[in-house]
């Protein structure tokens, strides 16, 4: 259950209560959404979505545990993947993945789209889903991989084309995360 508690107009902001001992503040005009745990752990529930003509790949629900990373443990981040290829789509529940590891993800799209390398992959480590992104010359990436949903009873295997142009937004957003 989700239950208002406070409402900011100088912020366009609501403060809410969640039912499991958590707060977060949903800001309206950035759509972002902070949510704050027992343990006063920031959790972010932003999301980073790269669309192009309908298909997208959308990674949500975004969490970092920093006193897991701190403690060197890989796993310091949950998250779920979206993905919509044609009619297609399928998402990926309880992906893992190291924060360190995301921060170099970013970097080598940073490259990509800037054509110093033709090749990103991005596996995460729980159930091993994997995107890839495939840079031509021209600036036309290929998008693809699986994701699989209910421990692997669901496999969807993709592939969309798109350019470097939507990149941006989408880096950006992951440097949210």
């Amino acid at each position: 259950m989700i239950q208002i508690v406070q409402r900011g107009d100088l912020f366009r902001s609501y403060i809410v209560s969640l039912t499991f001992g958590d707060s977060a503040v949903y800001n309206m005009d950035s759509k972002q959404v902070t949510v704050i745990n027992r343990n006063l752990e920031v959790i972010r529930s932003m999301e980073a979505r790269l669309e192009y003509c309908g298909n997208y790949i959308e990674i949500t629900d975004f969490y970092h545990s920093v006193d897991d990373e701190k403690n060197g443990n890989p796993y310091n981040c949950a998250f779920a993947i979206k993905v919509r290829s044609g009619v297609f789509s399928g998402i990926a529940d309880g992906c893992e993945y190291d924060y360190k590891e995301l921060q170099k993800f970013i970097s080598a799209l940073e490259e990509m789209i800037s054509f110093k390398s033709k090749e990103v992959t991005f596996i995460e480590i729980g159930y091993g889903n994997r995107i890839v992104f495939n840079c031509d010359r021209t600036g036309h990436i290929k998008v693809s991989g699986d994701i699989q949903g209910d421990v692997g009873s669901h496999i969807l295997k993709f592939e969309f084309m798109t350019d470097q142009t939507v990149f941006p937004k989408f880096i950006s957003e992951l440097k949210s995360l």
